[in-house]
């Protein structure tokens, strides 16, 4: 081959005394050379993906990033529970506090609830089961029960139920029980 070598772009000189298949200057073949950049050239018009990118297996990186999803899921789910059901801890032993849940009514128990939440059901299943007389306040539908769960008692999931002194958030049949054994005349059947 006479001409410009496609590697280091020497010119043949008839002095030279290599082979004519193989560049004087930097020794290589021209045919394996040129061979070799259009098998590359082939390859970047097939998969135009960097080479980092194409060296990670897609169903890794795929389950890499599904996995990291979950965990993120997770730890909003872990925060937004811990945020929503230990709110400031809300002391029911002021006057001002206590008139303001009681305010309305006789009753020892009060919940603050909404008709569609699974975890309202359960407590007024509970609370039928044994009965326990007790006032419910709708705080989509009554609007000084949405202020007093929000302002007074700093809540933010339902059902928040209110048995004496005790503050309980959510649904725990437990709590529910003790606070109810520690108020006069009213006693788990």
């Amino acid at each position: 081959m006479t001409g410009l070598c496609p590697k280091c772009h020497y010119t043949r000189r008839p002095e030279d005394t290599a082979p004519d298949w193989q560049c004087p200057n930097c020794g290589i073949a021209y045919a394996k050379f040129l061979a070799h950049q259009q098998q590359e050239q082939a390859h970047a018009d097939i998969s135009p993906i960097t080479e980092d990118a194409s060296a990670t297996d897609p169903l890794q990186t795929q389950r890499t990033e599904v996995l990291w999803g979950i965990i993120l899921v997770v730890i909003f789910i872990s925060y937004a529970l811990f945020h929503s059901l230990n709110g400031p801890e809300v002391r029911l032993n002021d006057a001002e506090t206590r008139a303001a849940i009681f305010s309305h009514t006789n009753h020892k128990v009060v919940m603050y609830a909404t008709q569609w939440c699974p975890y309202c059901a359960r407590a007024r299943g509970f609370f039928k089961s044994h009965h326990i007389d007790y006032l419910e306040r709708d705080i989509e539908h009554d609007a000084e029960a949405e202020r007093i769960f929000e302002e007074v008692l700093h809540a933010r999931a339902i059902p928040v139920i209110v048995i004496g002194d005790e503050v309980i958030r959510g649904y725990d049949e437990e709590a529910i029980t003790v606070a109810l054994s520690k108020i006069k005349k009213v006693s788990i059947d």
